[in-house]
């Protein structure tokens, strides 16, 4: 390698990057760094200085000094800083390499006065790209590269080379200009939860006003061969740095202040601490602002701004400006401001950033991460909100403003901090410049809490009254107060009545009541009549809401009446279920409490959490725990060990208990068979979702195979895996709250399943301190710094899906742990709070247990709520009222109405199919609904599949219920979802939903008025539903980008799409779509959303309407659209089947399998439309996402219309073609004039029997419409249908091959009509039988007596095409089949039927790991014995015996996975001859 003075040919050197136009002049140099000059591990250079990265120095490399940094827990930045005077084109070169895992990087990012440039960026996909996106090579990894950049600053344009070719030529810069006179470059690679390099070599930048034929002599540079002594970082200084700290004790003279108009000045609050103060009123505009300075995070990636606040006064258009930033001379970073309303505004998205209270002090904080380009912001310790911020930007001054035009601005700051790290630390507190953070268990004793701040409560309880009749509660002083008899209120039509003793509790005033009379006086206020509206109060005359009545001796007054017309109080009604009696008015909350991300702490808010819930503190909760499995008592978790008899007497009893039952044993075995050990403890923060996930569900089949079996080695196996995970550095909180909630589930039930199993034995002892011991350092220590107000566990005031999966997690690791000794004091912190944050979700389903992000998000987070609040009930034996939350209870009702028996309604960020959670079963256990219950079980029927072990479970102890006079049409309010059906008792309904409520709230999508419609278990009308979680920005506002989130990418209307479509993508964000009709009757229902707002842009008013009519056969949308201005619009319906345009007003869809079909017939006011077929993809001068889904499989019918203008009309009707003889005509009708159908519609014919060649269909059940039958291989024909019915005459179109589908059409003797299918479906699979006939041996090293070779090899799946089934059977143990999967089959054939003494197996790295697999043996290839399960004995890749004798002709073996992975791979199979092998 060279270490000389080089003089080269720029065009050898640079490939002749610069233009023959330029030639004249030689090259400038301004750097040259060959880094042979620099001690071997200096840390400093010449040029380049070390922004972010550790063990950055020059190093040798191969022999060649080069410059290295390392990216470790931040991304690692190396920055030259450089004049290039007024130079016209500019070189910048350096030889690059880089190492680890998925390395991405920004390469020659320059700087441009106020802005930067990347020039090239490396992608985790392995390819290094320009700005724009263009790739130009791949990652530069195994050796180095040369990268040139020559910039052309007079065309705009820059060339680039790699290795001497040139790789882009004239290559435009971006159109927003400036990009001239750089200061600096930049080589980074980021940190993305793994360790990354970087290695730069021979850097340069040079200049010339020409060069084709120039010369390039770079200086010569002196070897040095010292070294020096360095240590390489193990270990991330998690220390915090205290790097800016002004409490204005003494005044403000350490800040800058400007004051134009206004007053910056000092002053001191009520308790004597100097405070800055900031004055302006209506007379004295303000425009003033102070600056801090703070040097040192002028290359801090990660920082911490911390000051608390307090708003004596902002009104009119007064705010405060909090937290802009700058490097001096350079442009604004903005921050935040806090206007008159409370609110808390990003400048940098526009958004609600979170709310300040006025009047009393308030941290606001603000975690910088600058390589993430974000700012998350935390209000009294709580996180609030995360905003984008520039990356290349480095600003060291931060200005507070005082903002005011005609308004009052009063405020003070009483700190202003900055310290290093990416974490919140404790209340703010600081002693000799370090934190106090609690180390104790008695430092956790007197720890505060951010739930339900007990002085904010305080103050929302002052001078009120309060009254939930629900649970027959009331709040007097702030005291709350159970109800007796005399005591309880009662609802009549919509009135709350109180009785005579609550109303003077209350008032304060003696009630006079003459029964006989019927006069009542309340004092000297007013006189009332029994049983009379009319009052006297005041002399004058009222009117009650309601009359005083009478009941069982005891007098009721109306409440809102008596105290607002007679004692002069404001009564506040919430929704929820209560009413404040107040002195003054009071502000009313929001019914969708979700629009704020995190709970806020409204007086509202906080006032029925108080009355709506039991609160327990921490030791009641353990207190209980002992009570009622005292002595350490386990299991309680998942099963008690009442309800584990429970379930093993259903199991001897019922078979449908015994499928639930071994399918169950069938996941533990599968579960058993993945390998732990030592591979998952080093997981990388990027891999720990998916890990942990995997772990959750792998305990969750261990423990149970270990609760109904009592085999050890389920248990054996589980603790395997817990202290595999338990070995984790963390549980990487900023990576995703919801690995915590995987590992915690995983962890409480583990611990709490296999207890007795560790107490056992010593071993087990020392595992279970162990688990103990990483507990405490991960989950309990996160979730003591969140709750005590720091850290990064978000989630515990999330208002989503996240409460359910990590604080059921936590539930069950808390409750498993807490009677614990050494555990008790963080268990009742944790769980304390626990409950507090359960509280948020159950009452995320109000009011009707709807939930807003959709049906798969209420089934995933009860995936794990559900097991959290059944180890509550078990352990406690209450769930402290979290479940009286109004709609939680009613929750499984969303499973039932929300989706048919084949599809759910999807709308948001929902996934399609359909969702059997346990939830229904689990409503009708704990809280009576009974009736979702017997739901869940109807609709097993209707599919045909059988519940699993947990479901029956639930259900054998649930309420009785009843599936009759399920209503058939359903809205759930809040979630703003609604569906219309023709049954909800049958397996093929004609069913309808639609969906309204916001766009831009969490997994939302631009999607209001969407609409689905099927029949005939066909989805005509559908969501294609979410596309990939990794797409660029996907939860961001730039992720409605994505087709599948864009409004065109779902059955609604598209405006103007044309218009600025980089910046709008088919609705308002953050618009509302209310529901203005919801009508039923006994033939059909209507309904309707207001659409205006979502469509503000382009329509001054829209309305969309949906009716089912026909008898509930067909479904008809309107929209009725008044228009700014002309316009283009598209109506689309997206559809998995094949569309026909049969003319400009009517179009057929006919299913895939060509059975099924509808007509939809259009009407439209505007001329010129055009009713068409389109790919669903998006339009031509839409965005086009890489790597976004590609629909494949479906496509959208179209309605254009180029031109519209004014007010345009829509009618879309869709009529199932088995219903179109019945069906009415398509109508010109407004949707205000729609009124649902009365006439009651024919009932839907059912069979009475199904046969399949004489023989009953399995899992027939009259109401079901659906089946598939497998087909097998070698079978050519399909079954003879039969098919009988009482009350409906059949007819039948049987199916003539595999892969058809019979149709049984069913027309009732009252008219009705019904269709039902069996589709025959082929498959590559032998139908076969399995039973079992174990023996206990164990595989022996080698082969013994006469091999028989195998004629033939199959498999059931071939991965590796070079690696398939004949490589086991070919004689080379150097070959292999191999399969990866739990459960996959690999086939032998001797070729004729031979009796044997055993099997002989050589497996792939056999002496390096352990094959876990099961041998059957069957002589015809139908009925199979399964003789072994087991591990091989992992010492040999030669053969292993298994002696085991039999008659037989085909040998199956079943991989399950090896002891490092799920990958199966066998070398070869033989069978020994029976009577030579050795005895």
């Amino acid at each position: 390698m060279k270490r000389r003075i080089l003089s080269l040919m720029l065009a050898l050197y640079a490939a002749l990057p610069f233009k023959a136009a330029y030639a004249s002049e030689k090259p400038v140099i301004i750097i040259s760094d060959e880094f042979s000059s620099y001690a071997e591990n200096c840390t400093e250079t010449r040029y380049i200085k070390s922004i972010s990265g550790v063990d950055t120095r020059v190093l040798s490399d191969g022999g060649n000094k080069v410059l290295f940094s390392r990216a470790f827990d931040a991304p690692a930045i190396l920055r030259a800083a450089f004049s290039c005077g007024n130079e016209n084109l500019l070189a910048v070169s350096a030889g690059i390499k880089v190492s680890g895992d998925g390395v991405s990087g920004k390469l020659f990012n320059i700087t441009f006065g106020s802005k930067k440039l990347a020039m090239l960026r490396m992608d985790s996909d392995g390819s290094v790209k320009l700005f724009d996106g263009k790739r130009i090579c791949g990652v530069p990894k195994a050796d180095y590269r040369r990268f040139t950049v020559i910039l052309n600053f007079k065309a705009q344009e820059f060339d680039v080379y790699v290795d001497g070719k040139c790789e882009a030529r004239g290559w435009r810069l971006p159109k927003d200009g400036g990009y001239a006179n750089p200061t600096a470059v930049d080589f980074s690679v980021d940190y993305n939860e793994k360790e990354a390099d970087i290695y730069l070599d021979d850097f340069r930048i040079y200049a010339a006003s020409a060069s084709d034929a120039s010369f390039v002599s770079f200086p010569s540079e002196k070897i040095n061969d010292e070294v020096l002594p360095f240590e390489e970082t193990k270990v991330i200084d998690e220390s915090v740095k205290i790097l800016y700290d002004e409490e204005f004790k003494n005044g403000i003279q350490n800040v800058t202040k400007s004051v134009k108009g206004g007053a910056v000045g000092f002053k001191k609050d009520a308790d004597g601490n100097g405070t800055l103060s900031f004055f302006a009123d209506k007379n004295t505009p303000g425009g003033s602002y102070i600056d801090i300075t703070c040097e040192k995070i002028a290359e801090m990636q990660r920082y911490v701004l911390d000051t608390s606040i307090k708003i004596n006064e902002l009104s009119g258009d007064a705010a405060l400006g909090i937290a802009d930033a700058k490097t001096n001379g350079a442009p604004w970073r903005r921050g935040y401001s806090l206007s008159a309303s409370g609110k808390l505004t990003s400048y940098a998205s526009g958004g609600t950033a979170g709310e300040i209270p006025f009047g009393e002090w308030v941290r606001f904080s603000c975690i910088y991460d600058i390589s993430a380009g974000k700012a998350d912001v935390y209000i009294n310790g709580v996180y609030a909100s995360t905003n984008s911020i520039p990356t290349d930007y480095m600003p060291t001054v931060f200005r507070f403003d005082l903002i005011n035009g005609s308004g009052v601005h009063d405020t003070q700051i009483n700190y202003i901090r900055i310290y290093s790290g990416n974490k919140l630390c404790g209340d703010g507190v600081f002693e000799d410049g370090a934190p106090i953070a609690p180390k104790t268990d008695e430092d956790i004793k007197n720890l505060p809490t951010v739930m339900d701040p007990a002085d904010k409560l305080k103050d929302a309880l002052e001078g009120k009254i309060v009254l939930m009749p629900s649970n027959s509660t009331f709040c007097i002083n702030g005291e709350k107060t159970k109800a007796g008899e005399e005591l309880k209120p009662f609802s009549a039509n919509g009135v709350i009545m109180i009785p005579q003793k609550l109303f003077e509790l209350f008032s304060k005033e003696t009630v006079l009541f003459d029964s006989e009379s019927g006069k009542i006086a309340i004092g000297t206020r007013a006189e009332l009549f029994r049983g009379e509206k009319r009052a006297l109060s005041g002399g004058r005359e009222i009117m009650l809401s309601a009359p005083p009545e009478e009941k069982n001796g005891i007098l009721y007054f109306p409440l809102r009446s008596v105290f607002e017309s007679i004692m002069g109080k404001h009564v506040l009604w919430d929704n929820r279920g209560f009413a404040v009696i107040s002195g003054e008015a009071l502000k009313a909350e929001s019914d969708y409490h979700y629009l704020d991300r995190y709970v806020t702490w409204k007086p509202m808010d906080l006032i029925y959490r108080y009355m709506q819930f039991e609160n327990p503190n921490g030791k009641e909760i353990i207190a209980a725990v002992k009570e009622n499995f005292p002595n350490n008592v386990h299991p309680r978790i998942l099963y008690t060990e009442s309800d584990i008899n429970y379930i093993l007497d259903m199991t001897d009893k019922d078979a449908e208990w015994k499928k639930a039952y071994e399918k169950q044993l069938e996941a533990a075995r599968t579960s058993y068979y993945r390998a732990y050990k030592g591979n998952y403890a080093a997981t990388a923060d990027s891999s720990k979702q998916a890990a942990a996930g995997t772990f959750c569900n792998d305990i969750l089949n261990l423990a149970a195979g270990y609760l109904l079996t009592g085999d050890t080695k389920y248990a054996e196996r589980g603790v395997e895996a817990m202290k595999e995970f338990a070995a984790w550095d963390s549980l990487a909180c900023s990576t995703s709250n919801l690995i915590t909630g995987y590992w915690a589930t995983g962890m409480g039930v583990g611990f709490d399943a296999f207890y007795n199993y560790m107490a056992s034995s010593k071993q087990g002892v020392s595992d279970m301190k162990y688990l103990k011991e990483r507990i405490r350092a991960l989950a309990y220590a996160d979730h003591i710094a969140a709750y005590s107000g720091g850290g990064e566990l978000h989630y515990i005031t999330m208002q989503d899906n996240f409460i359910g999966v990590t604080g059921g997690g936590m539930l069950s690791l808390t409750l498993a742990l807490c009677d614990e000794e050494d555990m008790e004091v963080q268990s009742a912190y944790i769980a304390e709070n626990l409950i507090k944050t359960a509280e948020i979700e159950t009452s995320l389903f109000f009011p009707n247990g709807g939930y807003y992000e959709s049906i798969s998000y209420a089934d995933y987070l009860f995936t794990y709520f559900e097991i959290g609040l059944q180890a509550l009930f078990n352990c406690c034996k209450t769930d402290y009222a979290l479940g009286s939350a109004p709609g939680f209870a009613d929750a499984g009702d969303f499973f039932t109405y929300a989706q048919s028996a084949e599809n759910c309604f999807s709308f948001h960020d929902c996934k399609p199919g359909y969702y059997g959670s346990t939830v229904r079963e689990f409503m009708g256990y704990r809280y009576g609904r009974g009736n979702a219950a017997a739901m869940a079980e109807l609709h097993y029927k209707l599919i045909g599949e059988e519940r699993s072990l947990r479901e029956l479970f639930f259900a054998g102890k649930s309420a009785e219920g009843t599936t009759e006079n399920a209503p058939l049409d359903y809205y759930f309010k809040g979630a703003e979802v609604g569906t219309f059906a023709n049954t909800r008792t049958g397996g093929a309904p004609v069913m309808a939903g639609f969906h309204g409520g916001y766009t831009g709230i969490p997994h939302s999508m631009l999607d209001l008025g969407q609409f689905s419609f099927e029949s005939d278990a066909t989805l005509w009308a559908c969501d294609l539903g979410s596309d990939s979680y990794s797409l660029p920005s996907y939860f961001s506002t730039q992720g409605y980008r994505i087709y599948r989130k864009r409004t065109e990418g779902k059955n609604c209307v598209v405006i103007n799409p044309s218009e600025d479509t980089e910046n709008y993508y088919g609705q308002k964000i953050g618009a509302f779509a209310g529901l203005t009709k919801f009508e039923s009757g006994n033939g059909g229902a209507v309904a309707a959303y207001d659409l205006s707002e979502a469509y503000e842009r382009d329509a001054v008013s829209y309305e969309r309407g949906y009716m089912l009519a026909d008898g509930r056969t067909t479904f008809t949308v309107r929209d009725e659209i008044k228009l700014r201005k002309e316009s283009e619009i598209y109506w689309f319906m997206h559809t998995p089947a094949d569309i026909e345009i049969l003319s400009g007003n009517e179009a057929r869809l006919v299913s895939k399998d060509k059975t099924r079909s509808l007509t939809v017939k259009v009407l439209c006011s505007a001329p010129g439309f055009k009713l068409m077929q389109m790919a669903a993809e998006p339009l031509a001068d839409s965005p086009r996402v890489e790597g976004q889904a590609d629909n494949e499989g479906y496509t959208k019918l179209a309605l254009h219309i180029p031109k519209a203008s004014g007010n345009v009309n829509i009618t879309v009707k869709l009529i199932p073609d088995e219903y179109k003889d019945r069906a009415s005509g398509i109508k010109d009708e407004p949707i205000s004039k729609w009124r649902p159908e009365a006439e009651m519609p024919a009932r839907i014919p059912t069979l009475t029997s199904l046969k399949l060649d004489g023989k009953d269909i399995d899992g027939f059940f009259e109401s079901r419409c659906v089946y598939r039958e497998k087909i097998y291989r070698g079978e050519t024909s399909v079954p003879y249908i039969e098919a009988h019915s009482d009350n409906a005459e059949i007819y039948v179109k049987q199916a003539k091959k595999p892969g058809d589908t019979a149709v049984i059409t069913l027309k009732g003797n009252d008219g009705g009509i019904q269709n039902c299918f069996v589709t025959f479906e082929a498959t590559n699979e032998r139908k076969i039988t399995v039973t079992d006939e174990l023996f206990n041996v164990l595989p022996k090293a080698g082969a013994e007596g006469e091999l028989l070779t195998p004629v033939s090899a199959e498999g059931e799946t071939t991965p590796e095409p070079q690696n398939g089934a004949d490589k086991a059977i070919d004689g080379d143990l150097n070959t292999k089949y191999a399969q990866r999967g739990i459960g996959v089959w690999y086939e032998f054939d001797l070729g004729k039927i031979s009796d044997i003494d055993g099997v002989c197996i050589a497996f792939a790295d056999g002496d390096k790991r352990e094959n876990y697999v099961d041998l059957l043996y069957s002589e015809d290839g139908e009925n199979y014995k399964r003789v072994w399960s087991g591990a091989s004995n992992g010492k040999t890749a030669g053969y292993e015996t298994l002696k085991i004798p039999g008659r037989m002709r085909y040998i199956r073996i079943i991989g399950n996975g090896n002891s490092t992975s799920v990958w199966n791979s066998i070398s070869e199979v033989r069978a020994v001859a029976k009577g030579d092998a050795k005895q």
